[in-house]
C-alpha cells in the first residue's frame, strides 16, 4: 500500500524538481548576454567604490546600485511582468556577485603584493666559514 503511494506521488514530486524549459532561444541568448554586461559592470565599478577597509556586503551593494540600469534591463528581459519582489531579488542577486568580486579583488591584490615583497632566505644546512682571527 505504502509502495503505491509512493509511485503515484513521485511522479508529481520530480516533476517540480525539473528546471524551466524555455522556448526561445534568441531570448535566452539576450538575457546571457545582459546577465555577462550586468557583471562586467559590476567587475569594472569595484575599484570606484572599494576603499580596502569597508565591509565587502556593503561595497557590493554600492557597486550593485550603480549597475541598476544593466540590472533592470535583464530583469525586464527575464521576466515578462516582473513584480517588485523580482526586481529586488535580482538586485539582491547583483549585490551577493559584486560583493563576492569584491572580495575576490582583494584576495587577488594581496597576493600579488605579498609577491612583490623579498622571501627571507631558507636557512642553510652548512654551517658558515669560521672568520679569521688577526
Amino acid at each position: 500500500m505504502r509502495l503505491a503511494a509512493v509511485l503515484l506521488v513521485l511522479p508529481l514530486v520530480s516533476a517540480c524538481a525539473v528546471p524551466p524549459v524555455y522556448d526561445d532561444a534568441k531570448r535566452m541568448a539576450k538575457v546571457e548576454r545582459l546577465q555577462k554586461d550586468r557583471d562586467l559592470c559590476l567587475v569594472q565599478n569595484i575599484p570606484q567604490f572599494d576603499d580596502r577597509a569597508s565591509d565587502p556586503a556593503k561595497v557590493g551593494e554600492y557597486v550593485a546600485m550603480s549597475c541598476s540600469n544593466e540590472t533592470t534591463k535583464l530583469v525586464e528581459l527575464a521576466i515578462p511582468y516582473p513584480s517588485r519582489h523580482d526586481r529586488d531579488a535580482f538586485q539582491q542577486e547583483a549585490a551577493f556577485r559584486a560583493t563576492g568580486y569584491v572580495m575576490t579583488a582583494r584576495r587577488v591584490e594581496t597576493d600579488s603584493i605579498d609577491r612583490q615583497r623579498p622571501q627571507p632566505l631558507a636557512p642553510t644546512s652548512q654551517p658558515l666559514p669560521p672568520t679569521p682571527l688577526q
